[in-house]
């Protein structure tokens, strides 16, 4: 079975659409979003963990909260 050059590259599309809304998210949960939860003081395993099975869902509740939170050292 042969794919032509048409079929290639919109199995490659297809490839670099799920990698952004499956992969992306665990990989800024797992990065970003902990290191920034635990420089806050709060737990950022729980944030980096909740990004597995809720994607960009978790990252959206998590700048929310970020943005609801006082400020350290402010009144």
């Amino acid at each position: 079975m042969a794919v032509n050059g048409a079929g290639l590259v919109a199995q490659i599309v297809t490839l670099m659409g799920i990698l952004i809304a499956f992969l992306l998210p665990i990989i800024l949960g797992f990065t970003v979003v902990r290191a920034d939860a635990n420089r806050l003081g709060e737990q950022g395993w729980v944030w980096a963990l909740l990004t597995i099975p809720l994607g960009w869902l978790t990252i959206l509740a998590y700048v929310v909260v970020r943005a609801l939170l006082p400020r350290v050292g402010s009144q």
